[in-house]
């Protein structure tokens, strides 16, 4: 028989297709029709990745040739969670948010001294693909310029930091219990339990239930710190609107801390909104 093989970059026809290339064939015919039967199913993204495995060989292959990309940053360390209402007081809203760290989701407030040896160093050193004389310079300025003295005119003067390491505006936290992973399994039960309890004890019991399973334990604590700032909105004036910035403190459990802020993202301002409810 004539066919024309799909396997040739050329197409010509041969009466002589080995039987490899005879079962990629029909292996090739059997991807198509599920192509078909995921796209009347409206699985979009599935369709055109199998359209993809199967004229991955008819398309030039410089189309192949991408720069590899990070799909997901696991080395996030800073998220800021924006808050918007018509009464914010800065002194209240940090009460309340410390005591939904603390007293509902159990993280433990820690001095910046317990943290300081574990805080990692900077991106521009981390990050040295684009090592040049004057990044160079600059990180020695940034290094050394507490250590060291310049002449002034007058006197000797300590040079200007750019950043204080340490802030009174930053909490510090320790997080040694995984309290915001799995509450929704235990939702349910304790709030069938606990009907005339106000929703902040549902929430803390909760927790110290996720407290006592010993898989909710990490090995390795996270460290970050939480910084509160009141800021005038800029659409509405008779709102105002909130920045609470939340930065790791040390290199490990990157990945987990992202899970963490996105979780605190969603149940932060939820848990306030409750707040000023009652």
């Amino acid at each position: 028989f004539s066919i024309l093989d799909p396997f040739e970059h050329d197409h010509n026809l041969t009466s002589n297709i080995s039987q490899s290339n005879w079962l990629k064939f029909q292996e090739e015919c059997s991807l198509a029709h599920q192509i078909f039967d995921e796209c009347s199913k409206k699985r979009q993204h599935k369709s055109w990745g199998l359209s993809l495995i199967l004229t991955r060989k008819s398309l030039p292959k410089n189309n192949f040739l991408h720069e590899q990309q990070k799909l997901y940053n696991y080395s996030q360390s800073t998220n800021t969670i924006e808050l918007l209402s018509n009464e914010l007081n800065e002194e209240q809203l940090k009460e309340n948010v410390d005591f939904i760290l603390k007293d509902i989701l159990l993280f433990e407030q820690i001095n910046y001294e317990m943290i300081r040896k574990k805080r990692p160093a900077s991106p521009s050193i981390i990050d040295n693909t684009n090592v040049t004389p004057n990044s160079l310079a600059e990180q020695m300025d940034e290094t050394l310029s507490t250590k060291r003295r310049r002449v002034d005119d007058d006197e000797y003067k300590l040079t200007p930091t750019k950043d204080s390491s340490y802030s009174k505006e930053k909490i510090y936290f320790r997080v040694i219990y995984r309290t915001w992973q799995d509450r929704r399994k235990l939702k349910r039960r304790i709030e069938n339990e606990n009907k005339n309890a106000a929703i902040f004890e549902r929430e803390k019991l909760i927790s110290l239930q996720l407290k006592d399973d010993k898989d909710h334990h990490l090995v390795t604590p996270i460290y970050f710190s939480m910084e509160i700032k009141l800021l005038q909105a800029t659409s509405d004036e008779t709102k105002n609107k909130a920045h609470i910035r939340l930065e790791l403190q040390t290199n490990e459990q990157h990945q987990l801390f992202a899970d963490l802020s996105h979780f605190l993202n969603l149940y932060l301002p939820k848990m306030l909104n409750n707040q000023v409810d009652d």
